[in-house]
């Protein structure tokens, strides 16, 4: 029996995991698989002590990082533990230690680095200045990871409501607000209607997510900015600011997709109006769009 091919089909079919995720497990349990192949063992024949030689060989041959590490050894314990229950087999993971991870701080933006950032697109010609504005603006206000942005579809935006697609193809919505609107809008007067997809790259295609990350860094060294910062410390950045908006951690989590949480259960926790205020918790932070005095907006 294939228990690995199943184990895959698990993964995907029920437990419904991101592609990434899936692709990650496949990678850590196949490295696993070829280095107990070449000690001739079957995978249903390894013990613990096999498995703590395979520790030993990725600190010291392969040179794998504690995170690394840890994160291959959990996809081979997920691996035992699902094979075990399903097919009465030992577990010779049941018991084996991680090595110590020290915790990451998420680095985001301050409102002044965010509005250096956006800013930033007023140099370049549209349709990109538009589209790179709204961009910058959905992941500092929404805090959508960069998968759920590159997937949005023109179709997904009613009004105020944005459908997005989450990890494991989880539905939720989220609220936009006035800022994101009025760039929405920008946008879609310059925007190419070659795609479905809301975002478009200079090749007339669907964005990538490398194009968009490309596309976040850009701004991010226009801006001046030399701390390490990504697209996603944008996320981060977008939850800090509701944080600082006094909005409750149910709230936000709800809004980040950090839950995984069906579309009906999304009314049922968190209503409308909660939604809306999340998204508001940011409104007039970006208000380049303003006309103030001695300056015109773009």
């Amino acid at each position: 029996m294939d228990y690995i091919t199943e184990y895959f089909n698990y993964l995907a079919n029920e437990k419904e995991v991101s592609d990434n995720t899936l692709k990650s497990y496949k990678l850590d349990i196949t490295q696993f698989q070829e280095y107990i192949n070449k000690l001739n063992i079957n995978i249903t024949n390894v013990t613990i002590e096999h498995i703590e030689q395979y520790k030993t060989y990725m600190k010291q041959e392969k040179r794998y990082t504690n995170r690394t590490r840890s994160r291959k050894l959990t996809a081979i314990k997920d691996f035992y533990t699902y094979i075990s229950k399903k097919h009465n087999i030992s577990n010779p993971a049941k018991d084996i230690e991680f090595p110590p991870i020290s915790k990451r701080n998420p680095t985001y933006l301050t409102v002044e680095e965010a509005q250096k950032i956006v800013n930033a697109t007023k140099t370049q010609p549209e349709p990109y200045k538009s589209r790179d504005k709204l961009i910058l603006l959905l992941f500092l206000t929404t805090g959508l990871r960069v998968s759920e942005l590159t997937n949005i579809k023109v179709t997904d935006i009613d009004g105020n409501i944005l459908r997005v697609i989450g990890k494991g193809d989880k539905e939720r919505i989220v609220v936009l607000n006035r800022d994101v609107i009025k760039a929405l809008k920008r946008y879609l007067k310059v925007r190419k209607d070659v795609s479905d997809y809301l975002f478009i790259s200079k090749f007339n295609r669907h964005m990538s997510v490398r194009s968009v990350q490309n596309v976040v860094e850009k701004y991010i060294k226009l801006a001046g900015l030399t701390k390490h910062l990504s697209a996603h410390s944008l996320r981060h950045t977008a939850a800090t600011f509701m944080l600082k908006g006094k909005k409750d951690i149910r709230t936000i989590q709800q809004v980040l997709g950090h839950s995984n949480i069906q579309t009906t259960q999304i009314y049922t926790h968190v209503d409308e109006d909660m939604l809306e205020d999340a998204a508001n918790a940011t409104l007039g932070m970006f208000d380049w769009f303003k006309d103030r005095k001695g300056c015109k907006s773009d």
